[in-house]
């Protein structure tokens, strides 16, 4: 069994990319993922940003599951599926709170086992937390959460992305941080204001499952989203939605890394 590294918030990744879209089977079920699906030209690093009219909201969970209830009641609210990546350690610490996740039709993915810095572990080191976190997220949610994998930290380089690539995963960072996380605990306002100062249409924003202040400001977040005619979808929706300007001149998935 792998040791447990608490979870704490992140510092901007080192390299950001994306998974790829979900068809809905019904509006409260997102079809399950598979690689084949995942665009062949992928650029080394993907952060959204694009022209349309797409935000993806997503969420880490990997220390406390105090946010859920609210972040589930607004995204539910507003008829909105969302990504959550989640620790093997927080499924085995909290299993109602992530088949309350699945149950209500979220897009699940990986973020380890127990949270450590990828780069401060050997290649077998990675293989294992891919694999225990696999096994521990589906026992707790019934979901495979490969293809998408989130770095702790967003803490990755180019051995450590290969791994993830070659086990079947694509890594997804973020344009946007919420720093609900960071430091000091913030304000339903500050997190509000920090996403109409900063969202751009095509980004993956980063708030974390631990943050119940995250799920109250998400009723305002998407009101000023809906101002702007942008639609939330989830990071599998962006990744295939989104218009690469040139994709021979992109590398893929495996070969960026």
């Amino acid at each position: 069994m792998l040791a447990v590294v608490a979870s704490g918030c992140h510092s901007r990744p080192h390299v950001a990319a994306a998974g790829m879209r979900p068809d809905f089977l019904n509006p409260n079920k997102v079809q399950p993922l598979t690689s084949a699906v995942i665009p062949a030209a992928l650029p080394k690093v993907f952060n959204g940003r694009q022209r349309g009219d797409e935000v993806a909201v997503s969420f880490d969970a990997g220390s406390d599951d105090s946010g859920v209830s609210a972040i589930l009641s607004q995204l539910q609210q507003h008829g909105y599926h969302a990504t959550f990546f989640l620790t093997g350690v927080f499924c085995k610490k909290y299993p109602a709170a992530c088949r309350e996740i699945a149950e209500a039709g979220m897009e699940i993915g990986s973020h380890s086992y127990s949270h450590p810095h990828f780069t401060k572990l050997t290649d077998a080191q990675v293989l294992q937390q891919l694999t225990e976190a696999s096994s521990a997220i589906r026992r707790a949610t019934g979901a495979k959460p490969s293809p998408l994998f989130r770095f702790p930290y967003g803490d990755c380089d180019k051995r450590t992305l290969k791994l993830v690539a070659k086990a079947g995963y694509q890594p997804i960072g973020w344009a946007l941080d919420s720093l609900d996380a960071f430091q000091q605990r913030k304000t339903p306002a500050f997190i509000a204001n920090r996403f109409r100062a900063k969202l751009r249409a095509g980004d993956i924003t980063l708030m974390h499952v631990a943050c119940p202040e995250s799920g109250h400001a998400l009723g305002a977040i998407f009101d000023w989203m809906g101002q702007h005619h942008w639609r939330q979808v989830t990071v599998g929706q962006l990744l295939r939605d989104h218009r690469f300007p040139n994709k021979h001149s992109q590398n893929s998935r495996v070969s960026a890394v």
